[in-house]
Order: C-alpha cells, then sequence, then structure tokens
C-alpha cells in the first residue's frame, strides 16, 4: 500500500512542481532576473523567490530535483527529523533569504538514511548568525532547499522525535542502518528480500533518551507472521544478535522480513538494524567495591564476584570486546556483646542494627545489609547477665563489644573495658 502511495505521491509531486514552473510566466523570470542582477543575488534567487512552496510538517515528498520551500521560525525551532528513502545523498539547506549567498543551516542525509538536528542544535546555528540578525529572524521567513545528488526518492521530514507513523496495512521501508524513531506508538516496517543481510553477522541497537525499554519482533511476510526474533532492548550500551542462518534461509525462500516496534510508556529513542560490527581495540575493566554495594558496568549493575567479556557498541555500528572483572570484599568481622536478665531475654531482643530479634542467649553471626552501603558482619554474643555474674544495670544493656587486649579477651562499653565477668579493668 505505501509503495502505491509513494508512486502516486511522485506523480502528484513532479505533476504540481511542474506545474508551478509552467504557471509563472517568461515575463515573471525575467522581472525576477532584473531584480536578482540589481541586488546581486545568486543564481537560485528566481527559483527561490517563484517556485517556493509552503513547507508544513509532517513532509512526505518525492524528491528528483531541487524543491524550494518557504517555511517559519517556529516550525525550524521545532528540531528536525529527517528521512531519505534514496539510493544517493540529499542534501538540506536553510537561507534565511532568498538573497542569502550561504546557508545558515546545512546538512547532507545520506542514501537510506535518517539525520536529525535537535531543538538546542537548530537554535545553536540560528545564533550563529549573530544578535541582529537573531532578532531579525522572528520575523523572516526561511526558505528551505531540497536537492539529491542523482537520483529520485521518497523525503520525510518531522519535528525532532519523531517519525513516520506506519502500521501492519502500511508498513516503512526498512533499510539497513537507517534510524527509526522508537517510542510508545507501535510502529512497522518492511524489509525486502533483496536488503535481508544473509552474509554477515547483523545485529540491532537501541539508543534511548530515558532509560526506558523497546519491544522489537521481528516476523516473516507479515507483521503477524511466523517469528524469527523478539527481544526487549534495555540498554544504549548492548546490541542483540539476529540470527543469520534464520536471515540466510528468509532470503533465499524470497521472504520478506517485518520489524514491530513498541517502547515502554513515555519512551524515546531510536533503533537501528546493522549490516555488520566494526570492532575497534578491546578494552579491559578492573573494579573493586564492598559486598553491598552495586558495581554499575555498561548499565547494569552486579553484586557478586565476577568476570566476563562484554560486547559494547561505541558509536552507530561500532563495537568494543571489553574484559570485565569485578571483585567484592567481604566485610571485616565486627564483635558486639549484649547482657539481658532471663525475662528481657524471653520477651525477645530486637537488635538495631540488623532487626534481628533473638529469644535465646547464644552467639550468633548477623549480617547489616542496607541499600547503597557495606554489608557489615558482626559476631554477636547474647549473655545471661545473671549467669556471668553481672549486675543487671545500664551500663550491662548498653552496646558492647569483645576486644583482645595481651591475649585477654575484654569487653568494651561506650569506651570502657570489663572483664568477662563484668569487672570494671582500671
Amino acid at each position: 500500500m505505501r509503495k502505491v502511495l509513494s508512486i502516486v505521491c511522485m506523480v502528484f509531486a513532479l505533476v504540481a512542481y511542474g506545474q508551478v514552473k509552467q504557471e509563472i510566466s517568461p515575463e515573471e523570470w525575467e522581472e525576477c532576473a532584473r531584480v536578482g542582477r540589481s541586488v546581486d543575488a545568486p543564481d537560485y534567487f528566481c527559483e527561490c523567490q517563484l517556485t517556493a512552496t509552503p513547507f508544513v510538517y509532517p513532509l512526505d515528498t518525492i524528491v528528483q530535483d531541487t524543491m524550494w520551500f518557504s517555511t517559519k521560525l517556529e516550525d525550524m525551532q521545532q528540531g528536525i527529523s529527517a528521512y531519505w528513502f534514496g539510493d544517493c545523498d540529499l542534501t538540506f539547506e536553510v537561507y534565511a533569504f532568498c538573497t542569502s549567498k550561504q546557508p545558515t543551516i546545512t546538512f547532507d542525509v545520506p542514501a537510506g538514511k535518517m539525520y536529525e538536528m535537535s531543538v538546542a542544535q537548530i537554535n545553536e546555528r540560528l545564533d550563529g548568525m549573530g544578535t541582529t540578525a537573531r532578532e531579525l529572524a522572528g520575523s523572516m521567513t526561511p526558505m528551505i532547499r531540497l536537492y539529491p545528488h542523482g537520483c529520485s526518492g521518497q523525503a520525510f521530514a518531522y519535528p525532532f522525535n519523531e517519525g513516520p507513523a506506519s502500521d501492519c496495512e502500511d508498513p516503512l521501508e526498512l533499510r539497513l542502518g537507517m534510524r527509526y524513531v522508537c517510542d510508545s506508538t507501535k510502529r512497522v516496517m518492511r524489509m525486502n528480500p533483496s536488503e535481508i543481510p544473509d552474509a554477515t553477522q547483523s545485529f540491532l541497537r537501541w539508543r534511548h533518551w530515558n532509560s526506558k525499554a523497546c519491544d522489537v519482533r521481528l516476523t516473516l511476510d507479515s507483521c503477524e507472521g511466523e517469528e524469527l526474533a523478539h527481544t526487549t532492548l534495555t540498554d544504549t550500551f548492548h546490541v542483540f544478535w539476529v540470527d543469520s542462518a534464520k536471515l540466510r534461509e528468509a532470503k533465499q525462500a524470497n521472504r520478506s522480513v517485518w520489524m514491530t516496534t513498541q517502547a515502554e510508556k513515555d519512551a524515546i529513542g531510536r533503533i537501528t538494524w546493522y549490516k555488520k560490527p566494526f570492532f575497534v581495540e578491546p578494552d579491559t575493566l578492573n573494579d573493586t567495591t564492598c559486598m553491598g554495594k552495586a558495581l554499575k558496568v555498561h548499565m547494569i549493575d552486579y553484586m557478586s564476584d565476577t568476570s566476563f567479556v562484554d560486547t559494547i557498541a561505541v558509536l552507530f555500528d561500532t563495537l568494543r570486546l571489553c574484559q570485565v572483572n569485578l571483585t567484592f570484599t567481604q566485610p571485616e568481622q565486627e564483635y558486639d556483646t549484649v547482657y539481658l536478665d532471663p525475662i528481657t531475654m524471653k520477651r525477645g531482643y530486637r537488635y538495631k542494627p540488623s532487626g534481628d530479634i533473638f529469644t535465646e542467649f547464644g552467639e550468633y553471626e548477623v549480617e547489616v545489609k542496607k541499600t547503597g552501603a557495606c554489608t557489615r558482619a558482626i559476631l554477636l554474643n547474647i549473655l545471661n547477665s545473671k549467669e556471668q555474674g553481672v549486675e543487671e544495670t545500664e551500663a550491662t544493656r548498653r552496646k558492647a563489644r569483645k576486644i583482645l587486649r595481651d591475649g585477654q579477651l575484654l569487653i568494651e562499653i561506650d569506651k570502657e573495658i570489663f572483664d568477662v565477668f563484668g569487672q570494671k579493668i582500671i
């Protein structure tokens, strides 16, 4: 359906563009040329002045030759996501006026790729015009020029972070290496059998803006067809390898591959299917922390000793193998002694550092765990104050710990030292 619509759009665009030129009389061209010469205008002055049509988001047009559009500054300040389905490069230029000899903004969209400029990047270019020109920009009508380099194709232009709508009935063309907006809207793309990468290890990469996941399904012949792969991409660093054997079978059977994406609510990012990886020099990451704390490596938290080789996305289709070695040190042994009377013990004693409740005298190994803090290992000794010959006083109920001094086991309570029978050591 989209292919049929594209052909219709191409015919309509070419006819409309031809009609615009035909409606301009030779006298109008001559008068425009005269004005252009009088102000030393560039050679494209008259095409810009006479053939420009309004530019409104979203733009969906077939580009075969140079096309001019008039736009508004507020539209440009929304940023841009430009998709180009052509086999050559497409140049996108923005001029302050038809008399401008240099574009304020210019970029090339490579064949079969998507190019973006954020709101901040657009404003940075406008600020580069200078203060006076920036103030005048609010009242001017910027002019946009599109021109391909030797081919025709379909161009989409949307505000930054937006993209063409697509569904099972009207899928978007799926091209290797092209970034596609992925958000909470269900989007469907279709790859022709001739485009399927069967000879290389291809992979999917998800680049997100707000740490949310994107669900991706690959199917054959339709968006509800036989499932080829299903994954949830959760971070920017890791990639999903597509089964090359299954792709080879699909290509040999002349079957199309469909990709359906849908991210979590309020998620925004880009999904790209790369034909093959390019690897840079491998790296090694060694890190150590105490048990209880997490070590975050490539957006994943680890809580125990581990060693593995991670494949990390560096830039676009460039990957790096990283040897990761993580070590978590055991907590140092701490000692604590508490004296309680039998009645208190029978009722149940709650040890504040860990929250554990004890009902019997004895020695206990206690772990104190708090989020984001090192784990503490405490050897807790709960003694019967009556059996130890220690008078139950406020001092004996205070926090105590075992210490060794000259080989003798002693008890420290609030910096005061006692022997195991509760006698204070001077």
